[in-house]
Protein backbone atom coordinates (compact mmCIF):
# COMPACT_ATOMS: atom_id res chain seq x y z
CA UNK A 1 0.00 0.00 0.00
CA UNK A 2 2.78 2.44 0.88
CA UNK A 3 4.63 1.58 -2.34
CA UNK A 4 1.45 2.20 -4.33
CA UNK A 5 0.92 5.54 -2.62
CA UNK A 6 4.49 6.55 -3.45
CA UNK A 7 4.03 5.47 -7.07
CA UNK A 8 0.83 7.50 -7.27
CA UNK A 9 2.55 10.64 -5.96
CA UNK A 10 5.33 10.23 -8.51
CA UNK A 11 2.95 9.63 -11.40
CA UNK A 12 0.66 12.46 -10.29
CA UNK A 13 3.60 14.87 -10.51
CA UNK A 14 3.25 14.47 -14.30
CA UNK A 15 -0.42 15.44 -14.21
CA UNK A 16 0.07 18.87 -15.79
CA UNK A 17 -1.87 18.67 -19.05
CA UNK A 18 0.36 21.26 -20.70
CA UNK A 19 3.30 18.82 -20.57
CA UNK A 20 1.56 16.62 -23.12
CA UNK A 21 1.66 17.33 -26.83
CA UNK A 22 -0.67 14.41 -27.50
CA UNK A 23 -3.96 14.59 -25.55
CA UNK A 24 -4.25 10.80 -25.86
CA UNK A 25 -1.06 10.41 -23.77
CA UNK A 26 -2.59 12.66 -21.11
CA UNK A 27 -5.71 10.45 -21.04
CA UNK A 28 -3.48 7.39 -20.60
CA UNK A 29 -1.90 9.07 -17.57
CA UNK A 30 -5.34 9.92 -16.11
CA UNK A 31 -6.47 6.31 -16.66
CA UNK A 32 -3.30 4.98 -14.99
CA UNK A 33 -3.92 7.20 -11.96
CA UNK A 34 -7.52 6.05 -11.77
CA UNK A 35 -6.51 2.37 -11.92
CA UNK A 36 -3.83 2.96 -9.29
CA UNK A 37 -6.39 4.64 -7.00
CA UNK A 38 -8.77 1.71 -7.43
CA UNK A 39 -6.00 -0.81 -6.73
CA UNK A 40 -4.95 1.13 -3.64
CA UNK A 41 -8.54 1.10 -2.33
CA UNK A 42 -8.73 -2.67 -2.87
CA UNK A 43 -5.42 -3.27 -1.09
CA UNK A 44 -6.63 -1.13 1.81
CA UNK A 45 -9.91 -3.05 1.97
CA UNK A 46 -8.13 -6.42 1.91
CA UNK A 47 -5.67 -5.39 4.60
CA UNK A 48 -8.52 -4.22 6.84
CA UNK A 49 -10.25 -7.58 6.49
CA UNK A 50 -7.25 -9.69 7.43
CA UNK A 51 -7.34 -11.07 10.94
CA UNK A 52 -5.13 -8.78 13.06
CA UNK A 53 -2.23 -10.70 14.62
CA UNK A 54 -2.82 -9.00 17.98
CA UNK A 55 -6.33 -10.47 17.96
CA UNK A 56 -4.98 -13.96 17.35
CA UNK A 57 -2.27 -13.61 20.01
CA UNK A 58 -4.22 -11.89 22.78
CA UNK A 59 -7.90 -12.54 22.16
CA UNK A 60 -10.57 -9.89 21.71
CA UNK A 61 -10.67 -8.26 25.16
CA UNK A 62 -6.90 -8.00 25.61
CA UNK A 63 -6.45 -6.81 22.01
CA UNK A 64 -9.01 -4.04 22.54
CA UNK A 65 -7.47 -3.05 25.88
CA UNK A 66 -4.06 -2.95 24.18
CA UNK A 67 -5.46 -0.73 21.42
CA UNK A 68 -7.08 1.63 23.95
CA UNK A 69 -3.94 1.79 26.10
CA UNK A 70 -1.83 2.69 23.04
CA UNK A 71 -4.33 5.38 22.04
CA UNK A 72 -4.26 6.84 25.55
CA UNK A 73 -0.44 6.90 25.58
CA UNK A 74 -0.36 8.58 22.15
CA UNK A 75 -2.77 11.33 23.17
CA UNK A 76 -3.98 13.45 26.05
CA UNK A 77 -7.30 11.63 26.07
CA UNK A 78 -8.37 9.71 29.16
CA UNK A 79 -10.02 6.48 28.01
CA UNK A 80 -12.36 4.49 30.23
CA UNK A 81 -13.62 1.08 29.25
CA UNK A 82 -15.93 -1.59 30.53
CA UNK A 83 -16.47 -5.04 29.03
CA UNK A 84 -19.25 -7.38 30.13
CA UNK A 85 -20.06 -10.89 28.93
CA UNK A 86 -17.10 -11.23 26.58
CA UNK A 87 -15.55 -14.19 28.37
CA UNK A 88 -17.24 -16.76 26.12
CA UNK A 89 -16.31 -17.53 22.54
CA UNK A 90 -17.47 -15.03 19.93
CA UNK A 91 -17.51 -16.02 16.26
CA UNK A 92 -14.33 -14.92 14.49
CA UNK A 93 -16.21 -12.69 12.04
CA UNK A 94 -17.66 -10.71 14.97
CA UNK A 95 -14.28 -10.48 16.70
CA UNK A 96 -12.65 -9.02 13.61
CA UNK A 97 -15.59 -6.66 13.00
CA UNK A 98 -15.67 -5.42 16.61
CA UNK A 99 -11.91 -4.90 16.65
CA UNK A 100 -11.83 -3.08 13.30
CA UNK A 101 -14.89 -0.96 14.12
CA UNK A 102 -13.34 0.13 17.41
CA UNK A 103 -10.03 0.76 15.66
CA UNK A 104 -11.76 3.12 13.23
CA UNK A 105 -13.80 4.90 15.93
CA UNK A 106 -10.76 5.37 18.18
CA UNK A 107 -8.78 6.65 15.21
CA UNK A 108 -11.57 9.18 14.52
CA UNK A 109 -11.52 10.28 18.15
CA UNK A 110 -7.76 10.75 18.09
CA UNK A 111 -7.69 12.63 14.78
CA UNK A 112 -10.84 14.72 14.88
CA UNK A 113 -12.56 15.02 18.27
CA UNK A 114 -10.25 17.21 20.37
CA UNK A 115 -11.71 15.27 23.31
CA UNK A 116 -10.20 15.00 26.77
CA UNK A 117 -12.23 11.92 27.72
CA UNK A 118 -13.65 8.92 25.91
CA UNK A 119 -15.58 5.93 27.15
CA UNK A 120 -15.95 2.50 25.54
CA UNK A 121 -18.45 -0.09 26.71
CA UNK A 122 -18.99 -3.48 25.15
CA UNK A 123 -21.58 -5.82 26.56
CA UNK A 124 -22.80 -9.18 25.43
CA UNK A 125 -25.86 -11.00 26.65
CA UNK A 126 -26.71 -14.24 24.88
CA UNK A 127 -26.73 -13.39 21.14
CA UNK A 128 -26.85 -9.61 21.62
CA UNK A 129 -23.71 -7.52 21.44
CA UNK A 130 -23.74 -3.78 22.15
CA UNK A 131 -20.85 -1.39 21.58
CA UNK A 132 -21.06 2.14 22.91
CA UNK A 133 -18.31 4.72 22.41
CA UNK A 134 -18.63 8.31 23.55
CA UNK A 135 -16.34 11.30 23.82
CA UNK A 136 -16.56 14.84 25.12
CA UNK A 137 -15.00 16.33 22.00
CA UNK A 138 -16.12 18.96 19.54
CA UNK A 139 -18.67 16.74 17.79
CA UNK A 140 -19.41 16.99 14.09
CA UNK A 141 -22.08 17.51 11.49
CA UNK A 142 -23.25 13.94 10.84
CA UNK A 143 -24.67 14.64 7.38
CA UNK A 144 -21.35 16.04 6.21
CA UNK A 145 -19.38 13.15 7.76
CA UNK A 146 -21.50 10.47 6.11
CA UNK A 147 -21.24 12.24 2.74
CA UNK A 148 -17.46 12.62 2.98
CA UNK A 149 -15.14 10.72 0.68
CA UNK A 150 -13.27 9.19 3.64
CA UNK A 151 -13.51 5.45 4.11
CA UNK A 152 -13.77 5.48 7.91
CA UNK A 153 -17.53 5.73 8.37
CA UNK A 154 -18.09 3.65 5.25
CA UNK A 155 -15.99 0.85 6.79
CA UNK A 156 -17.87 1.07 10.08
CA UNK A 157 -21.26 0.96 8.36
CA UNK A 158 -20.20 -1.81 6.00
CA UNK A 159 -18.79 -4.05 8.73
CA UNK A 160 -21.87 -3.50 10.87
CA UNK A 161 -24.48 -4.12 8.18
CA UNK A 162 -22.61 -7.17 6.86
CA UNK A 163 -23.27 -8.79 10.25
CA UNK A 164 -26.88 -7.48 10.42
CA UNK A 165 -26.01 -4.84 12.99
CA UNK A 166 -27.28 -1.31 13.46
CA UNK A 167 -25.34 1.92 13.92
CA UNK A 168 -26.68 4.95 15.76
CA UNK A 169 -24.60 8.10 15.98
CA UNK A 170 -25.49 11.08 18.11
CA UNK A 171 -23.33 14.13 17.50
CA UNK A 172 -23.48 17.75 16.56
CA UNK A 173 -20.88 20.49 16.66
CA UNK A 174 -19.61 21.19 20.22
CA UNK A 175 -21.60 18.40 21.95
CA UNK A 176 -19.27 15.41 21.74
CA UNK A 177 -20.18 12.17 20.05
CA UNK A 178 -21.78 8.87 20.98
CA UNK A 179 -21.70 5.87 18.67
CA UNK A 180 -23.90 2.88 19.50
CA UNK A 181 -23.61 -0.32 17.51
CA UNK A 182 -25.83 -3.30 18.18
CA UNK A 183 -25.80 -6.84 16.88
CA UNK A 184 -28.79 -9.06 17.65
Amino acid sequence: GQMMATARVNIASLENESLFVDKEDYQILKTALSVLDEAFDEVRQISHNIMPSVLIQLGLVKAIKDMIDKAARASKISFNYDFNGLDGKIPEAFEVAVYRILQEIISNILRHSFASQASITISRKENNLLISVSDNGKGFDMKAAFKSSGLGWQNILSRTTTLNGKVNVDSSPSTGTEVRISFE
